[in-house]
């Protein structure tokens, strides 16, 4: 496989178990349409749009909603066909649908699961049939909560207290430090999920770790990357990536090198500005994957900066519907430089500005403008 795709052709696939066959089936690809019915691209959104396009189309949704789209393509299809749709959670059947098909021969449709309460955090499956034949399905999963990401912001440090809380935490760490410490809030997950890191250091894949999740539904995570033989952690940028179901749902980055201390320990929530909050296209009001909201060292100011990271204060990356948390807090009496941009976007810039008696944590909303 590759991202050619199949050579045209004949294709058989074969199920064995303990050396006996147990199931054999045939497909070709390539040439011309078999003319039969068939539905394909089977895709789930959270939403949908005034003219029928998914919002936040993926595999894997965040808890708390109440009603899943699926959209899919259809061709060779004719008005009279009988049709139906069955909805699967956790291998069990929770709805089903079916009708008599009137919407032509080809172009794009789509389905949804209702339900009165929040779905529930796993594995969902709808299958597609056609006179009596499956002939689509895809599986989606739901982690996390409305609004936010399965897996919190990421928060590093040199170290682990008694109480499993992180020593020293930070963004930059002086030379020679021999192990690394990540910690995240969870939440929405189910055990049985498909989980991974993927560590970078500037940018090249360092590391990869691929499990099967089992510490429950919430709590806070941790852990550590280092070298086998004790030798300290060479001189870089590490980058955490964290994926759910192969979807990337938070990712950070911290320092090694220079000699620089590690960044002091956050002030608690009652001492210092938590904020948080979405950041939104201005003119469709959807939320912006991917964006940054960047808080410069007290004194840097926007123009001045030149993409350093000892210069950043605290920095976080929107998940999926647009939302972040700052992983520090701002200290009060204190003046930031802020930045907030996103790609294709024209970036907000604003310097000298004030934390003073701001509720915390501090919920915004900022609009991004298309360039």
């Amino acid at each position: 496989l590759n991202e050619q795709g199949l050579a045209d052709g004949g294709y058989r696939v074969e199920l064995y178990v303990e050396g006996e066959k147990l199931a054999e089936a045939s497909i070709v690809v390539g040439g011309e349409g078999t003319g039969q019915p068939t539905f394909r691209n089977l895709t789930f959104a959270e939403g949908i749009t005034d003219d029928g396009q998914p919002v936040n189309p993926g595999r894997l949704l965040p808890a708390g909603i109440q009603r899943v789209y699926a959209f899919f393509d259809y061709e060779e299809m004719r008005d009279g066909l009988a049709w139906s749709r069955t909805w699967y959670y956790e291998g069990e059947a929770v709805a089903e649908g079916s009708g008599t098909w009137d919407q032509g021969a080809s172009g794009s449709a789509w389905v949804a699961l209702d339900s009165r309460e929040p779905l529930e955090p796993g594995s969902y499956r709808l299958e597609l049939y056609i006179e009596g034949t499956m002939v689509a399905v895809a599986d989606f999963t739901v982690a996390g909560k409305a609004g936010t990401s399965a897996f919190g912001p990421i928060t590093f440090a040199s170290g682990i207290d008694a109480n499993d809380q992180p020593l020293n935490p930070g963004t930059r760490f002086p030379s020679g430090l021999e192990e690394l410490y990540v910690f995240w809030e969870y939440t929405g997950m189910r055990d049985g999920m498909a989980w991974e890191e993927r560590w970078l250091l500037d940018g090249e894949e360092l590391a990869r770790f691929e499990a099967t999740w089992q510490w429950g539904e919430s709590g806070l995570f941790w852990d550590r990357i280092y070298r086998e033989s004790g030798r300290p952690l060479d001189d870089g940028t590490y980058t955490l990536e964290l994926y759910v179901e192969g979807e990337l749902v938070q990712s950070g980055t911290a320092v090694i090198g220079s000699g620089a201390a590690p960044t002091p320990t956050p002030l608690p929530p009652t001492e210092g500005l938590f904020i948080q909050g979405t950041i939104v296209d201005a003119d469709t009001e959807r939320g912006i994957e991917g964006a940054a909201f960047i808080v410069l060292q007290p004194g840097v100011r926007t123009g001045e900066w030149d993409g350093d990271e000892t210069q950043v204060y605290t920095w976080a990356t929107t998940d999926r519907n647009g939302y972040f948390e700052l992983p520090l807090p701002l200290e009060r009496g204190q003046r930031y430089s802020i930045i907030v941009g996103a790609e294709g976007y024209t970036p907000l810039m604003e310097d000298d500005l004030l934390v003073s008696d701001e509720p915390s944590p501090l919920e915004v909303t900022i609009r991004l403008q298309r360039k």
